[in-house]
């Protein structure tokens, strides 16, 4: 009998990553390293390219190569380009979808009507590597860092721009008073926010606002978003906001601050739910990267091989 080889689960083991990578940073804060330039893992975004496209990887594989910058592939495409892995050197996991003809029960290709062939996506993994575990090959400089003559307000202030740019094309109202609280009202379509000046810095603002923005993508783009707190959907959809938020900053050069009142138990509560649901990292970062191309009003692109 033929050996049925294991199904391996690649949602799971994104998931899995980024819980080893909390129960670390669990374990430094309980030892008392509170002063560490250690950041959540769906707020570590880079410029991580594919070498052979050199187009940015998506938001999803930017978290899961930690954010670290610079030229990626796999082990034959850089021996394809002529460069060679370095002994000792270990890769990491991206994702992506291949798409599958379908076939019928007797092993035919299934038609639609219209005479295309029926196709199915698969999720796969590749192990990349980056340019720094290469011999043999001389990089080019992949450019100057975007946004790096302009100040942290400058970079904030086009974010609230492109925010209040969303709202004005999605009809939503944003307002700001003193209520010391941040929430979207699906059924009115409004962004409330405290005011600005309140918070600790425009960073944090800017953040916040993008947060709700996240949240209100999900009509559009169908989600489930009027969730009970606490529950499976709700953190999910918590998460998605965190990446979107993560992520819209990070189109401008921004890094988010992780300012929490309590980190340790921040990161207990994300573990916690992480571990609930095996799949919510993946689903979040595919979620998130549809939010913000939403935001920056930018066309939705097929999934293409390691991308």
């Amino acid at each position: 009998m033929k050996e049925r080889k294991e199904k391996i689960d690649i949602k799971s083991i994104c998931n899995e990553k980024i819980i080893k990578d909390l129960e670390e940073r669990i374990a430094l804060l309980e030892k008392g390293d509170i002063v560490s330039s250690w950041k959540c893992p769906w707020k570590r975004l880079g410029a991580a390219r594919n070498y052979i496209t050199k187009r940015k990887y998506s938001i999803r594989n930017q978290l899961l190569l930690d954010g670290e910058g610079g030229y990626y592939a796999g082990f034959k495409q850089w021996k394809d380009c002529g460069g060679v892995v370095k002994k000792g050197e270990h890769g990491k996991m991206i994702t992506y979808l291949a798409w599958y003809k379908k076939k019928d029960k007797e092993g035919n290709y299934i038609k639609d009507e219209d005479g295309e062939f029926v196709k199915f996506p698969k999720i796969l993994y590749l192990n990349v590597f980056h340019q720094s575990q290469i011999e043999g090959i001389q990089f080019e400089n992949i450019g100057p860092v975007e946004n790096q003559d302009r100040t942290d307000e400058e970079k904030c202030l086009e974010i609230i721009d492109i925010l209040e740019e969303y709202c004005r094309r999605e009809g939503i109202k944003v307002e700001e008073d003193d209520m010391d609280k941040a929430f979207f009202i699906p059924a009115r379509n409004i962004i409330h926010l405290p005011k600005r000046e309140s918070f600790f810095s425009l960073n944090e603002f800017v953040a916040t606002f993008a947060h709700e923005c996240g949240h209100s993508t999900g009509i559009k783009l169908g989600r489930e978003i009027k969730n009970s707190f606490g529950n499976e959907k709700y953190s999910r959809e918590e998460l998605v906001a965190e990446i979107t938020s993560a992520a819209l900053l990070n189109s401008v050069g921004l890094q988010e601050n992780d300012r929490y009142s309590n980190q340790l138990d921040y990161l207990i509560s994300w573990l916690e739910s992480l571990k609930n649901d095996k799949h919510m990292f993946y689903y979040a970062a595919g979620q998130a990267e549809k939010a913000v191309k939403m935001i920056l009003n930018e066309a939705e692109k097929e999934s293409s091989k390691e991308e």
